[in-house]
C-alpha cells in the first residue's frame, strides 16, 4: 500500500524569517496518493509560494509541513519527487538530452538506466526531434516541456508543476495531464497550480482554491462545482404580471430582467414553486444556467 503522504498543519507560509512576512495564514491541507490537486487562485494570491514551501524552498514560518515520501529503508527520499518550478531550472550551457537526463542521474539512477528513461520522457513531451539541439536554440514552450521531460524521467512518485502549461500547445497539455492522470490513477501524488481552468476541470480530483492569505477553499472538484451551482440563476416567466410583486415580498434574491422575466437564486427556487403554488399561479417558462467552473472560480475569488 502507498503510504506516501504531504500535509501542513497550521502552516504560516511566507518570505523571511519571521511572522510580518506572511503570505498565507493557518493552512491545512493533505495531498494523497491516488490524487491530483489544482491550486488555483488570482496572481500573487501564493500558489508559487504553497508550492515552493511543500518542496522545502520556502519553510514555513510556523505550523507544520509533514513529508512522507519513502524508500525501501521508509525514510524521506526526495529523488522520488518531480518538481517544476514556474520559471523552468535548465542548464543553459548543454544539449536538450543533457539537461533530460541529468533528472534520473541526480536521483540516483544507473547510467543505462537513466539513458532508458530520459528517452521515454522526450517521447513523451514531443521533444526526442529536438534532442541534439542547444538549449538556447529552442523556444520557451520547448523549454518548458524539456524541465517537464527531466522530471518525469525521474519516474517519481509524487509529481509538483507550478502553472506546467505555460508556453505549451493545447495538444502538449492535453498529453501531459493524461500522463499525470495514468501516474495519479497508479498510486502517485499529484500537484499542479494553474490558470487554466478548462484543463483543470478535466482532470483535477481535488481543488485548492486561495485568496485573501488563505484558503477559501479546499475539498473534491465535485464539491466545488456543486457549491458553486446553489448560487445559479433560474429565470422565470409567470403567467400573472402581477405576480411578480408576490415574489419579491418572499424571495429575498429575486430580480426582474428588462423583459419582464423573474430572476432568483437556484437556492431559492423550491420556495419560489410554493409561493406560485400557494397563489396558483401559472409557470409559462423556466430556464435554469448551469455555472462553468470559471464563473464559480470567479465568484468564490471575489467572496471576503
Amino acid at each position: 500500500m502507498n503510504e506516501n503522504f504531504i500535509k501542513l498543519k497550521k502552516a504560516n507560509l511566507g518570505y523571511g524569517h519571521d511572522e510580518k512576512h506572511i503570505v498565507l495564514n493557518d493552512i491545512n491541507i493533505d495531498f494523497l496518493p491516488g490524487t491530483i490537486t489544482a491550486i488555483v487562485g488570482p496572481n500573487g494570491a501564493g500558489k508559487s509560494t504553497l508550492i515552493n514551501s511543500i518542496v522545502g524552498v520556502l519553510p514555513p514560518l510556523s505550523g507544520k509541513i509533514e513529508f512522507k515520501v519513502t524508500n525501501d529503508l521508509n525514510q524521506p527520499n526526495f529523488n522520488k519527487v518531480g518538481f517544476c518550478p514556474q520559471v523552468p531550472l535548465i542548464d543553459w550551457f548543454t544539449s536538450v538530452k543533457n539537461n533530460v537526463i541529468l533528472g534520473p542521474l541526480l536521483s540516483g539512477k544507473t547510467l543505462k538506466k537513466s539513458h532508458k528513461l530520459s528517452i521515454s520522457a522526450m517521447k513523451q513531451m514531443q521533444i526526442y526531434d529536438l534532442r541534439n539541439r542547444p538549449m538556447d536554440h529552442i523556444s520557451g514552450g520547448q523549454q518548458q516541456r524539456v524541465q517537464i521531460a527531466r522530471e518525469l524521467a525521474k519516474n517519481p512518485d509524487v509529481f509538483i508543476l507550478d502553472e506546467p502549461t505555460t508556453g505549451l500547445d493545447v495538444y502538449s497539455s492535453e498529453k501531459l495531464f493524461k500522463f499525470l492522470k495514468t501516474k495519479s490513477i497508479a498510486g502517485s501524488i499529484v500537484i499542479i497550480s494553474s490558470h487554466d481552468l478548462t484543463i483543470v476541470e478535466e482532470y483535477a480530483d481535488k481543488i485548492v482554491l486561495i485568496g485573501n492569505n488563505k484558503v477559501k477553499f479546499n475539498g473534491l472538484m465535485s464539491e466545488f462545482i456543486q457549491k458553486g451551482a446553489r448560487n445559479k440563476l433560474v429565470e422565470i416567466t409567470p403567467k400573472s404580471g402581477n405576480f411578480s410583486q408576490v415574489v419579491k415580498q418572499s424571495v429575498s434574491t429575486f430580480k426582474e430582467s428588462d423583459n419582464g422575466n423573474l430572476i432568483i437564486n437556484f437556492s431559492e427556487f423550491e420556495k419560489f414553486m410554493n409561493v406560485a403554488e400557494k397563489n396558483n399561479e401559472v409557470i409559462d417558462y423556466i430556464s435554469m444556467q448551469q455555472k462553468s467552473l470559471r464563473d464559480i472560480y470567479l465568484d468564490m475569488s471575489l467572496e471576503k
